[in-house]
């Protein structure tokens, strides 16, 4: 943004890239329509807008009255994302990587067996995927885990537990990092893909195979972390924490509908998302229908079964590289 600029002129360029991002075209009229601001004053910002690569002027359309004007298209490639997903499949780690530009088109996509699991073979993966893109602005990683002060503090099968991600790409690049919770980052997805009304709040449960449950309170574009992080930590929950490490999928579903009445009465959401893959849907649906406490209880949630974690997943990931942008 020009320093020579006013308050209002940059507050009017910031108003016109938001609103070519959502509607992906328009002509001058349109855009000063939709700012209110004079003809002039968009002639200048779109000239800049265009000069920076934000905006690409395209063809001519016939206007109702007058001349033909120019359509102008958001360049949604003027940036790319990194966005890694680790994926728990079969008792082993994956890595998922795309680059992604900001409609959330993936432009390259990579899958990469995580074997062993080092510090080192994961820079390797990042340095690769970072070859593919000129434009990647920041690297943005959903983690099985919980990080506290830049180091991990809870983690897949304890693998990660000391690690600092942020250190270890420093080595190799000074994009900046964003790191969050997987269940946290797929409960948003859903959120976000299903248009859920941004002022409810959403409970979201998720059940990785080898791990115990994550939690997830969001409402409001905001994530509820608390102390350290640690407010999805399912393993501590009186019910689990001195439950075995593997249970039978019947008493995983009893943990899963106790973890429910907790949470239906302390937060009181309007809805939970739930991510259990052996789950069926009808199950679930009787289980929840007929459960005793669930019916004495005031609150009464919408409850959703999702069914696609790494499509959530990496729209949560798009929402963790936009969200303190001029685009979130």
């Amino acid at each position: 943004m020009s320093k020579n600029k006013t308050p209002i002129q940059n507050e009017n360029k910031i108003k016109l890239q938001q609103y070519l991002f959502k509607h992906k075209t328009a002509t001058k009229t349109q855009l000063a329509e939709a700012i209110d601001v004079s003809t002039v004053t968009v002639n200048t910002l779109v000239k800049e807008l265009v000069s920076e690569k934000c905006f690409i002027e395209g063809e001519h359309v016939q206007q109702k009255m007058g001349r033909p004007a120019a359509l102008f298209h958001f360049n949604y490639d003027q940036h790319h994302s990194l966005d890694i997903l680790m994926l728990e499949e079969n008792k082993k780690l994956h890595i998922v990587a795309n680059i992604t530009n900001l409609a959330g088109l993936t432009i390259e996509h990579r899958r990469f067996a995580f074997s062993p699991i080092t510090i080192d073979g994961l820079r390797n993966i990042v340095a690769e995927m970072l070859s593919y893109s000129k434009i990647i602005t920041s690297i943005n990683l959903s983690f099985p885990g919980k990080i506290v002060d830049d180091i991990v503090v809870s983690s897949w099968g304890d693998e990660f537990n000391g690690w600092s991600f942020k250190q270890a790409f420093s080595i190799i690049t000074a994009l900046p990092i964003h790191i969050e919770n997987d269940a946290n980052l797929a409960t948003i997805g859903y959120c976000l893909k299903q248009q859920l009304p941004l002022k409810d709040v959403v409970v979201g449960v998720y059940y990785p195979e080898q791990s115990r449950p994550g939690i997830c309170v969001f409402s409001r574009k905001t994530l509820l972390l608390s102390q350290n992080g640690l407010a999805g930590e399912g393993k501590y929950l009186p019910h689990i924490i001195n439950e075995p490490f593997h249970q039978e999928i019947d008493a995983e579903i009893k943990q899963l509908l106790e973890i429910i009445c907790i949470y239906n009465v302390v937060v009181a959401p309007q809805h939970f998302v739930i991510y259990k893959p052996a789950l069926a849907e009808n199950t679930f649906n009787k289980l929840i229908s007929q459960h005793d406490m669930l019916k004495k209880q005031p609150n009464k949630p919408k409850f959703h079964l999702a069914d696609d974690f790494v499509a959530h997943t990496f729209i949560g990931l798009q929402w963790l590289a936009t969200k303190d942008t001029i685009y979130a």
